[in-house]
């Protein structure tokens, strides 16, 4: 995509009344440990296909499951996501470390027309 045609897009989304949510998008800060990094994740996974409002219920209910050692079956009853909700959870700090690990921005040749590098960060968190 070019210049031209991001800054067609973005002007749309901000006519459109989303400014606020670019602006917010754009101080996004990664997890600082290993149990808002799961939270974050779980929460994604409660949300995909759903209405937020519904997802949100579906969190509320999941969380202390499995913050205290429990399945997030007995709250939520689809599988494939309860197994990825368990999962998370259980393995949080290797999958917090990693994630660590691929947040830190990586120079590359190019700078954005402000002088500030571009840099490659994990997709949640782009710079």
């Amino acid at each position: 995509m070019g210049l031209a045609r991001y800054k067609d897009i973005r002007a749309s989304i901000v006519a459109a009344g989303f400014a606020e949510e670019i602006r917010w998008a754009e101080t996004v800060m990664p997890p600082g440990n290993a149990e808002e990094f799961a939270r974050e994740a779980i929460y994604i996974i409660c949300n995909s296909g759903m209405r937020w409002t519904v997802a949100r219920k579906i969190f509320d209910a999941v969380m202390p499951l499995v913050a205290s050692g429990q399945s997030a079956s007995g709250a939520f009853g689809h599988k494939g996501k309860v197994a990825a909700i368990d999962r998370i959870w259980a393995d949080r700090d290797r999958f917090f470390g990693a994630c660590r690990v691929l947040s830190h921005p990586m120079p590359i040749s190019k700078t954005r027309r402000s002088g500030r590098p571009v840099s490659a960060s994990a997709p949640i968190w782009l710079n």
